[in-house]
């Protein structure tokens, strides 16, 4: 059945022309000197994005700088590093403190093999017992289920004919430096992240001269491929960030720099909107209070360091989430998915499967699953079954042969919406199935997106 659901006054008070913007120039902002390959990450606890070094237009970068989404404030301190770049950094939520590790000082054959700890007041070197050997162009990212901070990779040399990349991991638990099992093959400038399970991820990377194009998954144990081959391709990648905590955005770039890709339940999709215009080696960090990527410096053709601060809102993406469980009947649960994405200008197909082929079926859209939700619903009768979403909107099914297809038409002109999530539920009638002789799915949560 198909229905024209996303008109401006069915679904929402308001349907304007307000398209998501993708990345944003921040302006003029008065903030740091031009750089390129700084450290940055963000202070969850203080709600801050840190910056550490970097290298300027002549000579390395030994200054801390704080941004709050609006402004840049420098902090001074009574330590600090040495002046560095092409290091990396990754906050620690448990202990709150922002780690950094190695990276180049004023040429190619000053590498940094220290530990350092930013508490928003004042760094702090540490001096472990163990440590991985001095590098630049690692990858760090820190998990508070396993409760270190994980590094792999990096290399000792940019040129070409030069030493070959590190394929070792660390964990750093804020005493030790611990060394883990190794897996993937060696690398540097590749892209990690913390899912929300706590597991580390680490995408693409560079050994020169050709790039490396394949998905890891590190559990705390051993290293497990995801995918040999990512759609983003071989190379180096600026940054790679969860953007919530379901979908994985990852913002490539470097020297093959291919755009910006987010994936979301194993699928990945190009964000059709302009790039940004700052080049190569700029700086990125993930601020989850406000959603967004920030980036700054980088390198401009040809070969200009510069100073600006560039934003990006992965609001736009248009994503399908499963949530919760049905409740069985003769042949099992109901179950709810969709073959295609909330895409504005197109149809999104909702599917109810596993249902039985005679009799009624039913398919629900909220737009609230909030509390009281779920709702159980053994008190009418509905033994085991939940009531996952508010529902505001009801398509039956007569005799629908096993499974039905709910089509949605998507208004283009929509983007007012662009960001709102709604919600379906299936039902089913099974006699005996229980004494309301009611089967439920599980829920679905779309997106809305225009890509």
């Amino acid at each position: 059945m198909r229905i024209a659901l996303f008109t401006c006054v069915a679904v929402h008070a308001l349907c304007t022309l307000a398209p998501s913007q993708g990345w944003s120039f921040i302006g003029a902002v008065v903030g740091p000197a031009p750089r390129e390959r700084a450290g940055l990450a963000f202070d969850e606890a203080r709600g801050v994005t840190v910056m550490f070094g970097g290298f300027g237009s002549s000579s390395p970068l030994g200054d801390t700088w704080e941004w709050d989404g609006t402004t840049w404030t420098q902090r001074f301190s009574a330590s600090s590093p040495p002046p560095r770049g092409i290091m990396d950094m990754a906050y620690d939520s448990v202990r709150g403190v922002t780690v950094l590790f190695g990276g180049s000082g004023a040429t190619s054959q000053t590498l940094y093999d220290d530990t350092w700890e930013w508490d928003g007041n004042d760094w702090t070197q540490r001096f472990p017992a163990t440590s991985p050997s001095a590098r630049m162009s690692h990858r760090m990212a820190y998990s508070s289920v396993l409760g270190t901070t994980v590094l792999f990779g990096g290399t000792t040399s940019l040129a070409f004919g030069g030493p070959p990349p590190f394929a070792d991991a660390w964990a750093w638990d804020g005493t030790n430096w611990t060394s883990l099992p190794g897996g993937p093959a060696a690398r540097f400038d590749q892209a990690m992240i913390t899912k929300p399970n706590g597991n580390i991820e680490m995408l693409g990377g560079a050994v020169i001269p050709v790039g490396v194009g394949d998905h890891w998954e590190w559990d705390g144990v051993s290293w497990t491929l995801i995918d040999a081959a990512i759609p983003p391709g071989p190379g180096p990648l600026d940054g790679a960030f969860m953007t919530g905590a379901r979908s994985s955005m990852f913002v490539t770039g470097g020297l093959f720099g291919v755009g910006t890709w987010l994936l979301t339940n194993g699928t990945w999709v190009e964000d059709p909107r302009p790039e940004t215009t700052t080049g190569l080696y700029g700086a990125f960090a993930y601020d989850s209070g406000r959603n967004r990527v920030v980036k700054f410096g980088g390198q401009e053709p040809p070969l200009f360091t510069t100073d600006q601060t560039w934003e990006y809102d992965p609001v736009g993406h248009a994503q399908f989430f499963e949530f919760g469980a049905g409740c069985a009947g003769a042949s099992g649960a109901p179950s709810l998915s969709a073959s295609t994405r909330p895409v504005l200008g197109t149809t999104f197909d909702v599917v109810l499967a596993n249902i039985p082929a005679t009799g009624s079926a039913w398919i629900a859209i909220g737009f609230d699953a909030g509390s009281p939700f779920p709702l159980d619903l053994t008190a009418i009768g509905a033994t085991g079954c939940a009531m996952l979403s508010s529902h505001e909107v009801v398509t039956g099914f007569a005799n629908p042969g096993g499974a039905a297809v709910l089509s949605l038409n998507l208004p283009l002109a929509a983007t007012g919406l662009i960001g709102t999530s709604f919600y379906q539920q299936g039902f089913a009638v099974e006699v005996g199935a229980n004494p309301l002789g009611l089967l439920a799915s599980n829920g679905g949560e779309g997106v809305l997106g225009s890509f």
